[in-house]
This record gives structure tokens, C-alpha cells and sequence, in this order.
């Protein structure tokens, strides 16, 4: 499965599980809620938190996904 439909995958599934994609750099970026991130052909845009704005993120550059524990 490509990286991309694994991540549509999983911004779809019901119930959602939170998680992050790691970069081939090895930085990491949290996507806590589905509504946080958009999927594009070939970037994948995750909103920040705490402030207003949004990461672009290169498909090509994904190297793995962690998943993440639910808050409490």
C-alpha cells in the first residue's frame, strides 16, 4: 500500500486512532484528530495545534507512520 492510501486510510477509520508521520529527516508530526490533515496528490497539509497555520508535507519524504496513544 502506498503511504499516501495508508494515511487516507487511517484519517477515515472509525473509531479514529491518533497518530504521526515520521520523515525521512526523522522529524515527527502528531495528527491527534482527523480533522487536523488534508491529503493532497502529492502533499499532505497537517494543522498546527497551537497556532494558526499548517505544515506541507512531501509524500515522497514520509518514511513511516507511529501510531499514537488517544488522550485521555
Amino acid at each position: 500500500m502506498e503511504m499516501r492510501d495508508e494515511i487516507i486510510q487511517r484519517l477515515r477509520a472509525s473509531p479514529y486512532a491518533p497518530f504521526a508521520v515520521v520523515m525521512s529527516s526523522g522529524d515527527k508530526y502528531p495528527i491527534p484528530d482527523a480533522i487536523m490533515a488534508a491529503v493532497g496528490s502529492s502533499v499532505l497539509h497537517i494543522a498546527h495545534l497551537d497556532a494558526e497555520g499548517f505544515d506541507v508535507l512531501n509524500m515522497r519524504q514520509i518514511s513511516s507512520i507511529e501510531v499514537l496513544e488517544a488522550a485521555a
